[in-house]
């Protein structure tokens, strides 16, 4: 039989809670990370020089950390549009046939 401890309580509790954690940013948030990938690609091909920088040549904010903001790109034309929602950014993907990785 398992011996109840206060160590053994605590790491089944850390456990389940770390291995939840990942099973819900992998299966809920893997749409933020395509997002974030997909602007870095664009800005390497519109204005790389903001990667170079480490910094937009617009706004200023910090590159790459921008590209997880929903905001879009402010050059004219932008490298790549707001998109707010895991729904804005699957349309997105099937309008501009888009393909990420599975």
């Amino acid at each position: 039989m398992p011996e109840i401890t206060l160590v053994n309580i605590k790491s089944f509790i850390v456990g389940y809670l770390r291995s939840w954690i990942i099973k819900l940013y992998n299966n809920n948030f893997k749409w933020v990370e395509e997002r974030q990938q997909y602007r870095l690609a664009q800005v390497e091909l519109k204005s790389p020089e903001c990667l170079t920088n480490g910094q937009c040549k617009h706004c200023g904010c910090k590159t790459p950390e921008l590209f997880y903001a929903d905001k879009a790109c402010s050059n004219t034309p932008p490298c790549y549009p707001e998109i707010n929602s895991k729904v804005d950014w699957i349309e997105f993907k099937i309008e501009n046939n888009i393909q990420t990785a599975q």
